[in-house]
């Protein structure tokens, strides 16, 4: 949702049904700074949610403390 929130564009293609529905396991998506001029950190928060593993990716609570740290 912050990707699209910041770029107005969706992460990753739409695909047809024959083809890889989870593109965003098998590949990172390009990075918001190539689309919007926003800050390094937002960039970095918005990055990390795309993780492929669940694990690596931060918790609400950590998203929230660094969105409201860029305010």
């Amino acid at each position: 949702m912050l990707f699209g929130a910041a770029t107005s564009e969706l992460p990753f293609d739409a695909h047809d049904e024959d083809e890889d529905r989870y593109e965003q396991l098998v590949c990172q998506a390009e990075p918001v700074r190539s689309n919007r001029r926003v800050p390094v950190a937002f960039n970095d928060l918005v990055r990390c949610c795309f993780e492929p593993e669940p694990v690596r990716r931060p918790t609400v609570d950590e998203i929230m403390q660094d969105l409201i740290a860029l305010t």
